[in-house]
């Protein structure tokens, strides 16, 4: 071996190079990235990283059968996996209604309160109350 020199020879995976019609179809997938964007909205819309349809996720063999390379994606259909969606919402609700809760008060902050308002009234709105 030759200094400088490599026995091996890097090729990344995203040269395309004439392919003899003989040879072996290892390649089969064809890999290519998707921009942020696209896969943004490929997420928010619930498509297909691969294919870019609606149902699946990645690989479903049903719709992907020639790409071997990939694991299988696990699939949300309607009617799977309802009770951990129904936990998951209730669980956000109940969220939001504590942040909305107002905090209980002390019994000491109750009579401040209708101090407060017993001195805000006027003679004749005691006299109402019978004061």
């Amino acid at each position: 071996m030759t200094r400088g020199k490599s026995r091996f020879t890097h090729r990344p995976y995203y040269l395309t190079s004439a392919k003899d019609p003989n040879a072996m179809d290892v390649d089969r997938v064809n890999i290519s990235r998707l921009s942020p964007d696209e896969r943004q909205k490929r997420m928010k819309e619930g498509l297909c990283f691969l294919c870019g349809k609606k149902g699946h996720i990645a690989n479903d063999r049903q719709f992907h059968s020639q790409s071997g390379s990939f694991t299988r994606a696990r699939t949300i259909q309607p009617g799977l996996d309802t009770d951990a969606i129904t936990w998951i919402k209730k669980m956000r609700e109940d969220l939001a209604q504590k942040k909305e809760m107002p905090k209980e008060e002390t019994r000491e902050e109750q009579i401040a309160y209708v101090q407060n308002v017993f001195n805000d009234m006027t003679d004749e709105e005691r006299t109402q109350l019978g004061f």
